[in-house]
């Protein structure tokens, strides 16, 4: 007989049952080597009992060392999951015998018993003995102990009065967890068991109570939208569960009030419409969409009462206000697109706004100062296209222009009629005799050397017509009168005196459009001459800009239905853009050039050694693929070597970009100390607020850093002051320009002012002085084609500047938007002739 010390009397116990199942049939499985205890014979297993006994083993004194089922504690959490399984067979007295998880399961006993019923013989048939002993060992389950070295057994079910499975231990520890909030562990549990049996009974039950538990907790976290997604789950796989209405009700609720309170309509109906789709009668959801409906029937009453009125403005916020609570309203369309048809709105996203002021920064003229400008400023002459890697100009003030004694003398005639669609006013000879008064006569406020030394006389022959007597024949006429244009008296022809152009800046009235109401995040552009009742067409009447903190958002907006267009894309995403078929995307004649100007006025920055050795530090390549293009130059921007435009006449094709060197960088800095006899001083790089331009001044000051220069990076916002560039506040400056006419306009870029005085050149080296006055003397295109080639190839081996990259900037509009320049040069060209289609998004999707 074998020792059972070990383990108590719980072998012995085992053995008590084995006998008595031995009464009723035979042990097969039965473990070998297992012995009753002492005096007791050995039964045969090929000797089947006479008869079966009805003695219960498990009411005897073998019981009582087996724990009972109430003090027992059913395992945790975490014995759960880290295991062993034991299952509890419990028998008549409660008493408790922790095994290995029984097989079958679950429904063990009553598993074993229909196939113990299907063995049986059917009535008035004879069971043979092999039959009756293969049926009868049917009722032995095999039971392995958690411990000893004799650990399999046989027990007969009609011992066992229940089992209780490690599974629904599991299932029991859920619940207790789910009513302590414990959601995290009851997740791992239940996956848990899943994992072990995905089709045990009660896990589906747990996994709709552990959604609508989350789903409340969420909510009461205060995330609602969490909360919906929850119950959403929960409606795909149980639709009638228990008091989910009433909690997708409250989430609703909860959201709407949310959204209408921030304004967000869209998201209101967003919401609506998931809550529509799991329950379609419920009272929150009637509700939401009776008030949104009625808010915005009542939106479009009063955009017609102020229709009536002549408040075109007003109508037009109010109507779009109606679209964005409930687009799909009925009675909506018909007075949209009538109002919208009379009060044109271009909204446009960028991440950058311009100086409230109006006027741009001289040092850092940023391309919002530039958009301002174009909005503000009607010259008049101004660049309308490029025509075989030239500008040309057209006037929109003038019928015709005639030059005369070769050159000598100009001969305007201006428009005596008014264009309706044009914002622009009746320019008189008188006005325009003033207007080159107050700048050819020194002392005046917008005093031009240029212009002063070009023209002798202004002779008027007409109320519409002009006569300059010219001291020099120009390069191009067109090019010394692209001023901007400035009136005297009251023009156009206003709907009311409280709608007439007013006075910006210097004092001219402002054409095309006016500023208005101005906040950190946006600026409102209102037409400066409004167009007339009765007319069979209107254009843009108002321009707004918001500002956004990246383009992503920007474009989000765009895509939501929220702008008109982005005067500028980035380039990296203009290929995710192209293919979508409500959008367009056209790129600009000519591109936009990035470069680094420098004050010459600081001694370092007048060693050449040192200013080669900032650009040959700059791995202008990488930096160009990495934060604009995110693909290899070339296609969509590219490397320069000059302030102009690549495919502009004024490039010199035997001058290639500086290339990346940082060994020659670091000598040149190296020797750039010795020549100053100390350590190179801390630099100070000003940039715009542009996300971009930020990261790519960034990778150059980590670039500098590397040969021991070290710089100070200064971000500019819109409200923020520019040093003086006459000042020692500041090394270098990071701009954008896309110079239209390099002949004309290079001096100004290099002066960092817009007067033309001499004054102003005193700083740039003698060579450059003398060449910018050459140039600014040329008459005939071959001698300013030579000299701006002479200066290209100076200004590359001088590096008085450091042209960066060029790209080809695109803009992307909303496929509404009309009678816009095939290849525009700049982004609101001719935007007061630009028509906008009603239209406006229907969709939900927030």
């Amino acid at each position: 007989m074998k020792s059972f010390k070990r383990f108590g009397r719980l072998p012995g116990l085992v053995i008590v049952l084995l006998l008595a199942s031995l009464d009723s049939g035979p042990a097969t499985g039965q473990v070998p080597g297992a012995q009753p205890p002492a005096g007791q014979a050995v039964p045969n297993p090929q000797e089947p009992p006479a008869d079966e006994s009805t003695e219960d083993p498990s009411t005897t004194d073998d019981f009582n060392d087996l724990p009972l089922l109430e003090t027992l504690k059913k395992p945790t959490f975490e014995e759960l999951m880290a295991g062993p399984a034991v299952d509890w067979l419990v028998f008549a007295r409660e008493h408790v015998l922790r095994v290995e998880p029984v097989v079958p399961r679950p429904r063990t006993v009553e598993q074993i018993t229909e196939q113990m019923r299907k063995a049986a013989p059917r009535a008035g048939q004879s069971e043979p003995e092999a039959a009756k002993k293969k049926r009868l060992a049917l009722r032995q389950l095999p039971v392995t102990l958690l411990e000893g070295e004799e650990r399999e057994y046989l027990l007969d079910i009609k011992h066992i009065k229940s089992i209780v499975y490690h599974e629904d231990m599991m299932l029991e520890e859920i619940d207790n967890l789910l009513k302590a909030g414990e959601l995290r562990k009851a997740y791992e549990l239940l996956a848990a068991l899943e994992e072990r049996d995905a089709e045990w009974p009660g896990i589906a039950p747990r996994r709709d109570q552990i959604l609508f538990v989350d789903a409340q907790i969420k909510l009461d976290r205060s995330q609602p939208e969490h909360a919906l997604a929850l119950v959403e789950a929960l409606h795909t796989k149980n639709a009638g569960y228990n008091g989910l209405p009433e909690l997708t009700g409250n989430i609703i609720s909860n959201l709407l009030a949310s959204a209408n309170g921030a304004g967000d309509f869209r998201r209101a109906r967003f919401f609506l419409n998931r809550g529509k789709q799991l329950f379609p009668e419920h009272p929150v959801v009637t509700e939401g969409v009776d008030k949104l409906t009625g808010q915005a029937r009542a939106l479009v009453q009063q955009a017609v009462a102020a229709e009536k009125t002549g408040d075109r403005r007003k109508a037009c916020e109010l109507i779009e206000e109606a679209a964005r609570v409930w687009p799909t309203l009925p009675e909506l369309t018909t007075p949209y697109n009538r109002i919208w048809n009379r009060w044109q709105r271009l909204k446009s996203g960028v991440v950058e706004l311009a100086r409230a002021q109006g006027e741009p920064q001289s040092l850092l003229s940023s391309q919002a100062d530039q958009r301002q400008q174009q909005l503000v400023t009607m010259p008049l002459f101004q660049p309308t296209m490029l025509d075989d890697r030239i500008v040309r100009y057209r006037s929109r003030f003038l019928t015709d222009w005639e030059p005369r004694d070769l050159g000598h003398s100009l001969q305007l005639k201006l428009r005596s009629w008014q264009s309706p669609v044009d914002s622009q006013p009746v320019l008189t000879a008188f006005d325009f005799s003033r207007m080159m008064a107050d700048r050819m006569f020194p002392g005046a406020p917008l005093y031009d050397a240029r212009l002063a030394a070009m023209i002798e006389r202004v002779e008027i022959r007409g109320p519409f017509e002009v006569q300059l007597e010219l001291a020099q024949v120009p390069l191009r006429p067109e090019l010394l009168l692209s001023i901007p244009v400035k009136t005297y008296g009251t023009t156009g022809t206003p709907e009311s005196q409280d709608e007439r152009p007013a006075s910006f800046g210097s004092g001219e009235n402002v054409y095309p459009f006016l500023p208005e109401s101005s906040s950190a995040d946006q600026r409102n552009y209102r037409r400066s001459v409004l167009q007339g009742d009765g007319l069979p067409d209107y254009q843009v009447a108002e321009v707004i800009e918001r500002r956004f903190e990246s383009y992503e958002l920007a474009l989000q907006a765009l895509l939501r239905g929220e702008l008109t267009m982005l005067p500028r894309v980035p380039l990296w995403m203009v290929r995710d853009l192209e293919p979508r078929k409500e959008f367009f995307t056209q790129a600009y004649a000519l591109p936009t050039t990035h470069l680094l100007l420098m004050n010459h006025r600081r001694p370092v920055l007048k060693l050449r050694s040192f200013r080669r050795a900032l650009v040959y530090a700059i791995d202008r390549a990488r930096i160009l693929e990495d934060v604009y293009l995110r693909e290899a130059p070339g296609t969509l921007g590219r490397l320069i070597s000059a302030p102009w435009a690549t495919k502009s006449y004024a490039t010199s094709p035997f001058v290639s970009p500086h290339q990346y060197d940082l060994s020659l960088a670091y000598s040149l800095a190296f020797t750039s100390s010795r020549e100053l006899k100390a350590d190179l001083p801390r630099l100070k790089l000003v940039c715009s607020s542009d996300p971009e331009h930020v990261a790519a001044c960034r990778a150059m000051v980590a670039a500098w850093k590397r040969i021991k220069v070290e710089t100070d990076l200064v971000i500019l916002g819109p409200g923020d002051a520019a040093p003086d560039p006459q000042s020692d506040d500041w090394d270098l400056v990071y701009r954008t320009e896309t110079l239209a006419e390099p002949a004309f306009e290079l001096a100004h870029l290099l002066n960092l002012n817009p007067s033309t005085s001499v004054d102003n050149y005193r700083h740039l080296a003698a060579w450059l002085r003398r060449d910018l006055l050459e140039l600014d003397r040329a008459g005939d295109w071959n001698t300013a084609t030579q000299i701006l080639h002479r200066l290209h190839k100076q200004l590359w081996a001088e590096v008085e500047l450091i042209p960066l990259w060029e790209l080809d900037d695109r803009f992307v509009g909303r496929r509404n938007l009309r009678n816009m320049p095939d290849r525009p040069l700049r982004p609101y060209q001719g935007v007061d002739r630009w028509k906008l289609d009603p239209w406006y998004s229907r969709e939900t999707t927030p």
